[in-house]
């Protein structure tokens, strides 16, 4: 989450990511560090939406787009 606070200085809107980064950070950590963590499709959809949600708001802040 610390780049999401270090975005944030730059454009306060990145903070709306800050949630989707949290839940995404789960199974960064997970493939890292496996653990008992059951994952559900509904877990995979969800991950989904959440990095699309990322690239969208990201990418519209590109140079160039």
């Amino acid at each position: 989450m610390k780049k999401t606070r270090e975005c944030g200085e730059w454009d306060s809107e990145f903070i709306v990511l800050k949630e989707a980064c949290a839940d995404l950070n789960i199974y960064a950590v997970e493939a890292r560090y496996p653990s008992s963590l059951d994952l559900l499709a509904e877990d995979a959809r969800k991950a989904m939406d959440d990095a699309g949600l990322i690239w969208n708001f990201v990418s519209t802040r590109l140079p160039g787009r």
